[in-house]
């Protein structure tokens, strides 16, 4: 008989329990017609997601070694939901129970249960187990029983009276409980109470707090094993107004947001977007239930720079263009005296050169008018277009974004070695999101 278990064979061994637990074929519930009917079916589905609660809180007491407690938390759920898996169990806390106080009545039990189960088994599940197992034991059993001068026993021994208690072994980090408004207690807790209505608040920071009322029965297990839902994470943008922002590939909305953004924890991608900017983007890791702020500095694209260079270039045409319009008006208006004096009199040699010269400055100074103003329209054209065209280069979420679960510490439930060489049936469960002490997954 070994007195002590290792660590390791105790998480191998609750692993294998769970599994058990989920191959056990589930009992077939009697479906009646009409509202009669679906109240049936909705109690046989509480009844065995309460049988799940308690078998959880048994196998994770086994793996911590609490064979006592892990006992009376299968058994009680064996009650609710016969299932050979769990007899199986059962067998399993009381031997190693045996083992650890050498109660020849733990061993005793065990023998009977590992009988009873591969007489309803037959074959298959964990039969050859159970087999192996009584070929260890029943000599044993046999010695004790008469070395004390009694006749084999593999009956149960008489119940023994069992504590009534409140059980929380499933938590994330920085949880603390309060049972009854008490003082509150770190987990995992198992704590003795009285028979009756009581209440279980889990408290843990990020977490919203949650509460149930629990009305316990003489000698049985309450599991407040309560799912916490984490706080979002708050996230505000300060930004150029107008611009679009998007997280995770998602569109959020317009600058300015008239409020800060709820995230899950983790990591999550960041991009601001606006029209002759470069696109802005960053991977930020939030942490729940905290408040973030970001800045989105927007840099000018090079071809927005280059616009407003072009633009300066068709004002500096314009400009241009004007002077020169006006010379050539001036030119002609001067031409136009000199023809008007030739109405009266006989212009002499020197107003006619000067006549020449003025129409042919008109002349020149129109053309020079003419083309750099054309010149400044088609500089204000592509200036144009180059801000029409200036968009923002689209984003989408990098594939590993966003994942991360927050980077304060945060962990959900303690994790045990996974065994290799367990062939899990699924029977009528279907396996599905869940967990089993954050290695197998499952769900009813």
């Amino acid at each position: 008989m070994s007195s002590n278990l290792s660590l390791r064979g105790r998480r191998l061994g609750a692993l294998v329990l769970a599994v058990t637990f989920l191959g056990a074929p589930t009992s077939v519930l009697a479906q009646g017609r009409g509202d009669a009917g679906a109240k049936a079916s909705s109690d046989g589905k509480d009844d065995v997601a309460r049988a799940k609660e308690l078998f959880d809180v048994g196998a994770r007491e086994y793996s911590s070694g609490d064979f006592d407690l892990a006992i009376q938390a299968f058994e009680q759920a064996y009650a609710i939901s016969p299932r050979e898996g769990i007899m199986f169990s059962m067998a399993q806390a009381h031997r190693r129970q045996y083992e650890r106080t050498g109660d020849r009545a733990n061993l005793s039990r065990a023998v009977a249960l590992y009988k009873e189960y591969v007489d309803k088994v037959k074959s298959g599940g964990r039969v050859t187990d159970a087999v192996k197992a009584l070929g260890q034991l029943e000599p044993e059993l046999k010695k004790l029983n008469d070395a004390a001068g009694t006749a084999v026993e593999v009956t149960p021994p008489p119940p023994i009276a069992k504590k009534t208690r409140i059980v929380v072994n499933i938590y994330v980090d920085g949880t603390t409980v309060s049972i009854d408004d008490g003082p509150p207690k770190k987990p995992p807790v198992n704590e003795e109470v009285k028979p009756g209505p009581h209440r279980v608040k889990l408290t843990a920071p990020g977490y919203f707090d949650e509460e149930r009322a629990i009305d316990i029965g003489e000698g049985e297990i309450a599991p407040a094993n309560l799912p916490q839902r984490e706080r979002p994470a708050e996230l505000t943008i300060d930004t150029e107004s107008g611009a679009d922002i998007s997280v995770d590939g998602r569109y959020i909305g317009e600058a300015p947001l008239s409020r800060a953004v709820e995230l899950p924890s983790g990591r999550h991608y960041v991009a601001v977007l606006e029209n002759g900017h470069d696109t802005w983007e960053k991977d930020v890791d939030l942490v729940r239930g905290k408040k973030h702020v970001l800045t989105a500095d927007l840099s000018s694209t090079t071809q927005r720079d280059l616009s407003y260079a072009v633009f300066a270039g068709a004002g500096a045409f314009a400009a241009t263009g004007i002077v020169f319009g006006a010379l050539a008006i001036e030119r002609q208006t001067h031409a136009s005296g000199l023809l008007d004096d030739r109405e009266t009199r006989t212009l002499s040699q020197a107003e006619l050169l000067d006549y020449e010269d003025a129409k042919k400055s008109r002349s020149l100074y129109t053309g020079v008018a003419i083309g750099t103003a054309s010149g400044g329209v088609a500089l204000a054209i592509l200036g144009t277009g180059l801000i029409v065209f200036d968009k923002p280069r689209a984003v989408a979420a990098p594939s590993a974004a966003p994942t991360a679960k927050p980077s304060d510490g945060g962990s959900t439930e303690p994790s045990v070695d996974e065994p290799k060489d367990v062939e899990m049936t699924t029977s009528s469960l279907d396996i599905g999101p869940g967990y089993v002490f954050g290695s197998l997954g499952f769900s009813f």
